[in-house]
C-alpha cells in the first residue's frame, strides 16, 4: 500500500516547481525512481512502526493477563510460602521480605509477573484464571481435600501453574529476598534522612531547651527500633550539652572564686561547701546518662541483612563512642569540681592574697600566684574538654 501523504506531496512540489518556471502542469511520473525510493522508506518505516506497536500491545496484553492470573491465585499468600519455604534465607531476611510483600503495594507479585511470563503465555494466563476462579479451583488453592480437587489438581491448568512455579522457584525465593533487602536499604534510609533532621533540630543553639517533635517511624519494627535507639542517644547528648551549659553558668554566676569567697578562711569553707552541694546532681546526671545511652544501644540486634547489619553497625560504633564520652566526661566533672575544691582550699589557707581580675590574678606571693595560675589552667583545659566529650556521637 502506497503512502497517499508522500505521494501527494511530491506531486505538489512538482506542480509548484512547473509553475514558477510558466511550464505546462503535468502530473509526475509514477516511474520517477527517486520517488519510488521514499515510498518505500516511507513503507518500511510505517511497517516497523506497526510491528513495535502490535509488540508493545502483545507484551501489555500478557502483563494484564499475568497480573489478572496473580489475583485469583491470591499470589500474596503464595509469596509466604515460598519464603518460609526458602532454605538459605535466616531468620531476618524472612522477616523483611514477609513485611515489604505485606507493605510494599505489590512489588513483590511485580517480581513474580517478570519470571513466570517466561513460562506462562498471555493464553495460558487467562485459562488458568478462568479454571482458578471457579469454586473448585478456589478449593485447590486453599488446600481443600476432595475427590473434585483431587481431579481439578491432576488437570492441565493445575499441571503448567505447578511446573512453572516448580522451575522457577529457587529464582522466584532468590529474587524475592533480593527485592526485599533493596526495599529495606530504601527505607533505612528513609528512616535516617528523618533522623537527621529530627538531630538537627535538636542540636540548633536556637532551640537550646526544647525537644522536637519524633520524626513519623517507618512501620518497619527492626528499622524504627534502631532509629528510636539512635535518636535516643542523640537527644540523650543534646539535653546533657545543655545541662552542661546550664552548670557550667551556675559555676560562674556563683561567684565561687570572686574576691568575695576569698576575703577570709569562711568564706572559702562556705564556698567549698557549695562547691560540694553542686558536685553529687552533676555526677549523677552524667551516670544516669549513660545508663539511658545503654539501654539504647541494648535494643540495636543484628537481623542476618548485610545492608541491614552495617546499618546496625554503624549505630554500634556510634554508641560506643558515646560511652567513651561518656565515661570521660564522668572523670572531666570529678576533675572540675576537685580543681575548685582545691582552689578554694588553697585560698582558705592565705586568705584576701587572691584577687581574680578582667586581666588575671594579683597576688602579692609570687609563688602562691604561680600555683594559683597553674590550676587555673588546669581548670580551662579541663572546660575545653568537657566541652568537646559533650558533642554529640552521630552515626
Amino acid at each position: 500500500m502506497k503512502n497517499r501523504l508522500s505521494h501527494g506531496a511530491a506531486c505538489a512540489f512538482l506542480l509548484l516547481a512547473n509553475a514558477v518556471h510558466g511550464a505546462p502542469v503535468k502530473a509526475p511520473p509514477r516511474s520517477n525512481p527517486i520517488h519510488a525510493a521514499s515510498e518505500a522508506a516511507f513503507e518500511a518505516a510505517s511497517k516497523a512502526i506497526d510491528a513495535q506497536v502490535a509488540q508493545q500491545a502483545a507484551i501489555d496484553e500478557h502483563t494484564r493477563a499475568l497480573w489478572d492470573l496473580m489475583a485469583v491465585l491470591h499470589y500474596e499468600r503464595r509469596l509466604h510460602a515460598l519464603i518460609d519455604s526458602a532454605a538459605g534465607a535466616n531468620p531476618g531476611q524472612r522477616a523483611n521480605a514477609h513485611y515489604f510483600i505485606e507493605h510494599a503495594g505489590g512489588g513483590g507479585v511485580a517480581q513474580m509477573v517478570m519470571i513466570l511470563r517466561s513460562q506462562i503465555d498471555a493464553a495460558q494466563a487467562r485459562a488458568l484464571a478462568l479454571a482458578y476462579a471457579t469454586p473448585v479451583g478456589q478449593q485447590a488453592l486453599d488446600g481443600v481435600r476432595s475427590a473434585a480437587v483431587d481431579a481439578f489438581n491432576a488437570g492441565p491448568q493445575a499441571r503448567l501453574l505447578a511446573g512453572a512455579e516448580q522451575a522457577n522457584r529457587a529464582r522466584m525465593q532468590e529474587v524475592l529476598l533480593g527485592w526485599a533487602d533493596f526495599a529495606l536499604v530504601q527505607l533505612a534510609g528513609t528512616a535516617t534522612a528523618r533522623t537527621a533532621g529530627y538531630n538537627a533540630q535538636l542540636n540548633d543553639p536556637a532551640r537550646r531547651g526544647t525537644v522536637p517533635p519524633e520524626p513519623q517511624p517507618t512501620g518497619h519494627a527492626g528499622i524504627d527500633r534502631m532509629m528510636a535507639a539512635s535518636r535516643s542517644m542523640v537527644r540523650d547528648s543534646a539535653l546533657l550539652a545543655w545541662r552542661l551549659d546550664e552548670e557550667l553558668d551556675r559555676l560562674g554566676s556563683a561567684d565561687l572564686l570572686s574576691p568575695a569567697t576569698m576575703t577570709s578562711a569562711d568564706a572559702a569553707a562556705r564556698a567549698r561547701r557549695q562547691v560540694a552541694l553542686m558536685r553529687a546532681p552533676s555526677q549523677a546526671f552524667i551516670v544516669s546518662a549513660r545508663a539511658v545511652v545503654a539501654a539504647s544501644r541494648a535494643q540495636l540486634a543484628t537481623n542476618g541483612v548485610a545492608a541491614h547489619d552495617r546499618l546496625i553497625a554503624a549505630l554500634h560504633r556510634a554508641f560506643d563512642r558515646r560511652l567513651a564520652q561518656l565515661a570521660k566526661l564522668e572523670i572531666l566533672q570529678r576533675r572540675q569540681y576537685d580543681i575548685h575544691d582545691r582552689m578554694l582550699a588553697f585560698a582558705s589557707e592565705r586568705p584576701g592574697q587572691f584577687i581574680v581580675t578582667a586581666n588575671g590574678v594579683e597576688a602579692s606571693d609570687s609563688a602562691g600566684r604561680s600555683r594559683w595560675l597553674g590550676m587555673l589552667g588546669e581548670m580551662q583545659d579541663t572546660l575545653d574538654q568537657i566541652v568537646a566529650n559533650s558533642a554529640p556521637a552521630l552515626p
